[in-house]
């Protein structure tokens, strides 16, 4: 995630440079956003067990233009998000075909924590309406680059001794898909926001590991 927060330093810095040099209505048409959601896994494996909240976050930093008096706006920019699924029972493996698989921990061992992190840069395209009583209503689509990719692991050794604590990270994990895709919806009153992202690609690449993908709600707050 580092590399995404200095990306987004970055982003933030050239279009405050950029401001500068333009009018104050364009300035005012800049919009940060900020998101804290949670993902729910569509296919997972059955005997698969996640936590009930698998907690994620974005930044968004948008241009808005508006249509005349209509109301009705497109906004596109930058979106930089991270995800995690957090796992009670299993740990991501790779199979003696090259295949990404959930290997199922035993009851006897005891761990903290079993998470994958990731993180993505994408470039989303925003319709929205806004009322005069500050009611917004939007629809979008985003493409987003997998920036980094990681998981994390701690608690008692699930390879060997079960008695050893371990602490385990594994970054670049193979298979994962190196892009996304994925439509959202988004209700908000002024500056509170409820957001649901649909993924349309899987996790995995193509039979290289289960068709899994998310669906994600969150509260964004953003100017109006």
């Amino acid at each position: 995630m580092k590399k995404a927060l200095v990306f987004a330093a970055l982003i933030f810095i050239a279009t405050i440079t950029m401001a500068q040099g333009v009018s104050p209505y364009s300035v005012r048409n800049i919009r940060f956003g900020l998101e804290f959601n949670s993902d729910i896994w569509l296919n997972t494996p059955a005997e698969l067990e996640l936590r009930d909240i698998n907690r994620g976050a974005n930044i968004s930093l948008l241009y808005y233009h508006q249509f005349g008096e209509s109301g009705f706006g497109i906004s596109s920019g930058v979106v930089l998000a991270t995800q995690n699924m957090y796992t009670k029972n299993a740990v991501l493996t790779i199979n003696t075909e090259g295949v990404s698989e959930f290997s199922y921990i035993l009851d006897t061992i005891t761990h903290q924590k079993y998470k994958l992190n990731l993180n993505w840069a994408e470039l989303p395209l925003e319709f929205s309406y806004k009322t005069k009583s500050h009611l917004t209503f939007a629809l979008g689509a985003k493409a987003g680059y997998l920036i980094s990719d990681k998981i994390k692991y701690r608690g008692n050794d699930f390879t060997s001794d079960a008695t050893a604590e371990i602490k385990m990270k594994v970054f670049n994990n193979p298979n994962i898909m190196n892009y996304r895709l994925g439509t959202y919806a988004m209700i908000g009153y002024k500056w509170i926001n409820l957001t649901a992202y649909y993924g349309l690609t899987n996790l995995f690449e193509d039979n290289l590991g289960p068709e899994m993908s998310p669906i994600t709600v969150g509260i964004l707050v953003r100017p109006y």
